[in-house]
């Protein structure tokens, strides 16, 4: 492994980023390079994280700054993120909310235009935006900006019999429910769970994430693995919940695991046996789940890949102490490490190497994390 990993290495290092975004430019190798200076502690990898932030703030100070809106993925929350990640770290001597002040109050006033259009997508809309003030916390500025989002989100959800889901039409429109954590209700829960530890308004948090998980368990189906239908949980439903739609995907990007994630986290959070429960059904079932049909694995990457299933199996191990999680997360790092070899190879990888969900970086943090037997806070901003 740590061939290919100096393989990885090699090829990030050559290439550079022609953006400077989170998910695919120079905000996603600052993170990177952070994170191998995390695993190796080689001060290399350090210098190269301020080489990029250097250019990064270059652009910023010159009014060329390549970011679009104020997303995490592509925008201006994708920069604070990452600067805050480095602050927590110790490794920028800055006032944070002096520095910030300016590009916090321009999220804040944009993510209640997202919420007011419907656009709640994680990497895309408030949500991204709402977990980046929920790590800033405890200062007095992010408590009153998600006072005011928490009220928001309380009368904007759709109440139904069966609990409440948030509306997302980014990239589907409107009329469908959205269950993944790239963007639907297990990402948007997840953040919830987050701010309501954070007793911010645990009035509101606490109904928003009962009832909304309360609305996710109620989506459950009994499986048929003679038939082949493997999926637990839908990825999408219609508004009239009478048009659901499965196709046994496990991945970071959408599928069961995001349930299994989430009822984890929930479980510690709101104190509920019956959550950890049915996330070890679930969660447990998954592991036997190999094959492409069983999985729609096609690649190596991140977000619907190989690599993302492997990190998401320690993740569930971090959160519930299952050791079994520990032998889906071998199996799936041996299966990136094959697959890797034969797109290395074919060089298939080319055009993705500064692209954190479906390049090299990620499947490189990947296996990083198995080679030093750790996971690195990197994967906190993608909600694991």
């Amino acid at each position: 492994m740590e061939s290919l990993l100096t393989q990885l290495h090699h090829l990030i290092d050559q290439h550079t980023a022609d953006n400077d975004t989170l998910m695919g430019g120079k905000l996603g190798l600052i993170m990177y390079y952070h994170s191998l200076w995390q695993g190796y502690r080689d001060n290399t990898y350090l210098d190269k994280t301020y080489a990029l932030l250097d250019e990064v703030l270059d652009h910023l100070h010159k009014g060329t700054l390549e970011l679009e809106g104020p997303s995490l993925a592509t925008g201006i929350c994708g920069l604070t993120s990452v600067i805050n990640l480095l602050y927590k770290d110790g490794l920028l001597e800055i006032d944070i909310d002096e520095e910030l002040a300016g590009y916090d109050d321009y999220l804040y006033h944009q993510v209640l235009q997202l919420m007011k259009e419907d656009k709640l997508d994680y990497l895309h809309g408030a949500f991204g935006i709402i977990k980046y003030f929920t790590d800033r916390l405890p200062q007095p500025k992010m408590a009153i900006y998600l006072r005011e989002i928490i009220h928001v989100l309380y009368e904007n959800c759709v109440v139904t019999k069966h609990g409440i889901w948030f509306r997302n039409i980014f990239l589907f429109g409107t009329g469908q429910i959205n269950f993944s954590l790239s963007q639907g209700q297990a990402g948007f829960l997840s953040v919830l769970t987050a701010l309501h530890e954070a007793e911010v308004d645990a009035l509101k948090t606490g109904y928003l994430l009962q009832q909304g998980i309360r609305f996710v368990r109620h989506q459950l189906r009994e499986v048929d693995l003679i038939g082949q239908d493997w999926s637990f949980f839908p990825l999408t439903a219609n508004e009239a919940e009478d048009e659901k739609n499965y196709n046994n995907r496990l991945g970071w990007c959408y599928g069961d695991l995001n349930q299994v994630s989430l009822f984890y986290k929930a479980s510690f959070v709101l104190q509920d046996e019956n959550l950890k429960q049915m996330a070890d059904l679930v969660g447990g079932s998954s592991l036997m789940r190999k094959t492409g049909e069983a999985t729609q694995i096609d690649n190596i990457y991140f977000s619907n890949g190989t690599a993302g299933l492997a990190q998401y199996y320690y993740s569930l191990y971090r959160h519930s102490n299952e050791e079994s999680y520990l032998e889906g997360w071998h199996y799936w790092i041996n299966e990136t490490i094959k697959r890797l070899e034969v797109v290395l190879n074919e060089e298939s990888f080319k055009g993705r190497e500064s692209r954190m969900l479906e390049g090299l970086p990620g499947v490189a943090l990947v296996l990083l994390g198995h080679l030093i037997n750790e996971e690195l806070p990197w994967t906190d901003l993608l909600l694991l």
